[in-house]
């Protein structure tokens, strides 16, 4: 799957996206990373809703989301 640009798979435990300038919304698709341990896009310009699919990941250790454009929602 790509996200923003960046190709990651089920493989990826983690994600790094800090200062990347990401804008727009988190896609749905995000969520079928179910192994997902670490996701940290901070200090982006996203903005809108968190996707339902977030809840998929059962293992998360850690989702920093800080500094971003206007996200909404809860998990």
């Amino acid at each position: 799957m790509l996200f923003f640009g960046r190709s990651i798979s089920n493989a990826n435990k983690s994600f790094f996206g800090t200062q990347r300038l990401f804008t727009g919304q988190l896609p749905t698709e995000i969520g079928m990373l179910t192994e997902m341990r670490y996701f940290e896009v901070q200090t982006d310009r996203l903005s809108g809703p968190l996707p339902q699919t977030l809840g998929n990941w059962k293992m998360l250790d850690a989702l920093l989301l800080n500094y971003n454009g206007g996200l909404e929602g809860s998990l």
